[in-house]
């Protein structure tokens, strides 16, 4: 093993004490504010730029498609949305994935999401918009690929004299 692995060894270590302490804090009836990282949540979420606001789940029987939350799974802990409920737990989306993951037991679903912050703005999840935005994403899930690279396709054509247009 090399040294490299070993610090990331150890940085991960650290990073996961950190979030057990930010769960527990929930927990104890606070909100917490996470920085979103990695795209998994795109575009509901940009990495290293926006955050979310979480809380304790009291009943996760009251859990529904579409609600965002924050569990374990996989050795990771994951920002997802809910994309069916099950008796035993539920399955997960990331908004900018295509593939529905394994079901979650409920022990392993920790908080909810209850407000993002974007460009020092803060929304509900509540609001029209993103419960609005959370069931049209879910619904395109068969083609939000297609919706990705389109987009892509047209920001490198708008793409002008070394300055992007804004979409």
């Amino acid at each position: 093993m090399s040294f490299d692995d070993l610090q990331f060894e150890k940085d991960y270590e650290q990073e996961a004490m950190m979030i057990w302490e930010l769960i527990k804090i929930a927990k104890q009836g606070k909100q917490v504010r996470i920085l979103g990282k990695g795209n998994s949540m795109r575009p509901l979420l940009r990495d290293g730029m926006d955050y979310a606001f979480l809380e304790d789940i009291k009943d996760k029987k009251t859990l529904k498609k579409g609600d965002v939350v924050f569990y374990y799974y996989n050795g990771h802990f994951v920002l997802h949305r809910v994309y069916k409920v099950l008796e035993d737990g539920a399955q997960m989306l990331g908004d900018g994935n295509n593939l529905v993951e394994e079901m979650v037991p409920w022990k392993h679903i920790f908080l909810k999401a209850v407000k993002i912050e974007r460009n020092g703005k803060v929304i509900s999840m509540n609001s029209w918009y993103l419960k609005c935005y959370g069931t049209v994403w879910m619904w395109l899930r068969p083609v939000r690929g297609f919706i990705r690279r389109g987009l892509r396709w047209i920001k490198r054509i708008m793409h002008v004299k070394g300055r992007s247009v804004l979409l």
